[in-house]
């Protein structure tokens, strides 16, 4: 019990460290352009060269690709619900047909 609750703590702030270091990146990111450095290269941790202003983009369009996942996921789920409310109606539908079915045969026959 003891260790869930240091675990939990030790995951918030791993969680915290890593938002607030990308926020200073990107702080970083846009003194540099705003100094008038953008278009200067340096090479990432992975060894690719990059400038100020490709990246400063990026940070930018990371919120928007986010936000249009997000907003596609809730339509995603949303329509799963209404498929799946149309097969159980469907469903209930054709049953209530057979049975009308069956009453109709066993009239006759």
């Amino acid at each position: 019990m003891k260790w869930k609750k240091i675990y939990g703590l030790i995951e918030k702030v791993m969680i915290s460290l890593t938002i607030f270091s990308i926020f200073v990146f990107a702080l970083h990111i846009f003194m540099k352009v705003r100094d008038g450095h953008g278009l200067d290269y340096y090479t990432s941790g992975m060894g690719y060269q990059l400038n100020y202003i490709g990246v400063l983009i990026l940070f930018l369009l990371m919120p928007i690709a986010l936000g249009v996942g997000w907003i596609l996921g809730k339509f995603l789920t949303w329509n799963d619900k209404i498929v799946k409310k149309r097969k159980i109606e469907n469903r209930r539908l054709k049953r209530e047909k057979d049975k009308q079915l069956n009453k109709k045969l066993r009239r006759k026959g």
